[in-house]
Formats: structure tokens, C-alpha cells, sequence
């Protein structure tokens, strides 16, 4: 089994039991909450494609999301904004739960392409042509930009003892003038019930935690 290959079998694993969110997390500072299951079966009311690229400190990623909710994940060209996430996470800790830094993309656009609604095994596309910038803090300085990249998969099991599916695809992305390209480790897409979680100030990431504190100051603005 290659490196690369053998660090996604472990990243499934995690993704496995991480299918859940707890409270924010900033730059090296832990969440505030304990994760909660979803129960199952659940309706679900997001879903998010998830891309991750591993750092060579152990353990530790970087990482891209984007994260609607359930009923918008329909064929057709959306809008970052609002409830319609792209989030980049530079050194995300899986163990810890902590992060490096992170950026919210709040303008631009992406496509979508679905088989048939968001039931699991349905088949999942993104595609981002176009770069735009990300901001962190608030009221939000421009820090990064790109985000151009795709994904081909299918929606993965979100039960606790469900295995991922991965799919394939990379995000590319410069960070304060710093280039990654997110997806190399792993990528996949995951739905979940926000009904699960114990505070929904911050959009649940179920591949990872809950967005920064800062930046869900900065979508509230």
C-alpha cells in the first residue's frame, strides 16, 4: 500500500466517526462542544463536498469545503453567500480538532450536477472555473483566492459505522501568496441532519468541525 493511499485508508476511518460537529474552532483554539451523532435514519438538511490534501505533520490537513443546504444541491450554476459555504482550512488537526487558519469565499460561482436528489450512492459533480477571493476576520480582509477545481462521486453513507466514498477531483487555492491544491489525500461528498448538532450558530461540517467563530461573525454581517 503506497504512502498516500494508506494515509486515505486512515482518513476514511477518522471521516468515519467524524461524521458529526461540535462547536467552533480558531486558529490552535479546540472546539467548545462535543460532538453529537446524527441519528439514523434522519432527513437530512445539508450536504458538502470535502477535500483534503495531508501536511507532513501527522495527523494534520488542508482542506477545502463547500457546504449548502440539502434543497439546493440541484443542477445548475449556485452562488457563494448566505448559507452557501466555500471554506478553506490551512493545517486542519483531525485528532485535535484545531486549525492552522481559514478563509470563507463570499462571492463567486460554481455548478452543480446530480443524478437523482441526494439520496446515498447518488452520483455528485462540482465544477468552479472561475477564481474568487477569501476573506478571514471581520469585517474581512482578502487573504486568498482561486478555489477553481472539481469533483466526481458519490453522496457517502453519514452513518456512524458507514465507510466514506471517495471521490475524485482537487481544489486549487492560493493562500497568502502560498499555492495548495486540496484533494490529493481524499475527497468526498456527505449529507447530515443540522437537528443533530448541539448549537447551529455555525454551519455544521461534518467532514471536519464547525466553521471559525470569526467567520460566522463575518456571514452575519
Amino acid at each position: 500500500m503506497t504512502p498516500r493511499r494508506s494515509s486515505a485508508v486512515l482518513l476514511a476511518a477518522a471521516l468515519a466517526t467524524i461524521a458529526v460537529a461540535g462547536g467552533a474552532c480558531s486558529g490552535g483554539s479546540k472546539s467548545n462542544a462535543h460532538p453529537t451523532p446524527s441519528p439514523t435514519p434522519f432527513t437530512p438538511t445539508n450536504c458538502q463536498i470535502a477535500w483534503f490534501t495531508a501536511e507532513a505533520a501527522p495527523g494534520k490537513y488542508d482542506v477545502y469545503v463547500v457546504d449548502m443546504p440539502a434543497a439546493d444541491w440541484t443542477t445548475g450554476t449556485k452562488n457563494y453567500g448566505g448559507t452557501h459555504n466555500g471554506i478553506f482550512y490551512k493545517g486542519f488537526d483531525l485528532s485535535a480538532q484545531v486549525n492552522a487558519a481559514s478563509a470563507l469565499a463570499t462571492a463567486g460561482t460554481f455548478m452543480i450536477t446530480v443524478s437523482s436528489g441526494i439520496a446515498v450512492g447518488e452520483s455528485v459533480a462540482f465544477s468552479d472555473p472561475d477564481p474568487q477571493g477569501y476573506v478571514t476576520g471581520v469585517p474581512g480582509s482578502v487573504i486568498g483566492s482561486g478555489g477553481v477545481g472539481t469533483f466526481h462521486g458519490v453522496w457517502s453513507d453519514p452513518s456512524p459505522s458507514g465507510n466514506p466514498s471517495f471521490g475524485a477531483g482537487t481544489v486549487s487555492l492560493v493562500w497568502a501568496t502560498t499555492s495548495f491544491t486540496l484533494g490529493q489525500d481524499a475527497t468526498m461528498g456527505i449529507c447530515y441532519s443540522g437537528t443533530a448538532f448541539q448549537s447551529l450558530e455555525v454551519t455544521p461540517l461534518p467532514a471536519l468541525e464547525r466553521a471559525d467563530e470569526m467567520l460566522a461573525a463575518h456571514r452575519a454581517r
